[in-house]
């Protein structure tokens, strides 16, 4: 299990939404589970936020999130973030 802070700390990202969040491990963004950590690499996949499962996304620091109840660290590079992450674990 993995913290959200200590991810956003390793990632160079900064939170939006629960803090104290725990990741159990990683998940496509559309199958995604509960208490797990996703991302999205451009906005062709923006369409998918409202409707995943995963608790936490990785999303480019542009992306405007409003009206949706996730939890999510926002990064210069998300698709590089997520390898970041998958490289820790």
């Amino acid at each position: 299990m993995f913290p959200i802070s200590k991810i956003a700390k390793e990632i160079n990202g900064v939170i939006i939404g629960d803090k104290e969040c725990v990741v159990q491990g990683v998940c496509d963004i559309e199958n995604g589970k509960e208490g797990h950590l996703t991302y999205i690499k451009d906005s062709n996949y923006v369409k998918f936020l409202s409707k995943t499962k995963a608790s936490v996304i990785i999303v480019d620091k542009n992306v405007i999130v409003t009206n949706i109840n996730k939890t999510f660290i926002k990064v210069k590079n998300p698709g590089l973030a997520f390898i970041e992450f998958l490289n820790i674990i």
